[in-house]
């Protein structure tokens, strides 16, 4: 993206503009939420994760939310030992 920043000179500057409402799971009436044990990370797993998620929430590209529901994240050791964070946001 560094080397066609005319093409991609626009995009990850933050959240989308506001559309004037937010995205609500309903429920079925009498329907209650469902609770999942997480997967139970290392620290050292766990420090990446929370670096990372200060990173994005800096850069504007996630906000925090009130949801019960939770994201994903998958966690991919790369060739070279470091982490590859992907967030299901």
């Amino acid at each position: 993206m560094d080397k066609y920043p005319d093409i991609f000179g626009y995009m990850f500057k933050g959240l989308p503009p506001s559309r004037g409402f937010n995205h609500i799971i309903e429920l079925d009436q009498g329907e209650k939420l469902f609770m999942i044990t997480p997967y139970r990370y290392l620290k050292v797993y766990k420090d990446e994760i929370k670096k990372t998620i200060k990173e994005f929430l800096d850069m504007g590209f996630i906000q925090p939310r009130l949801s019960p529901y939770a994201s994903s994240i998958v966690l991919v050791k790369k060739k070279d030992g470091t982490m590859k964070i992907f967030i299901d946001y």
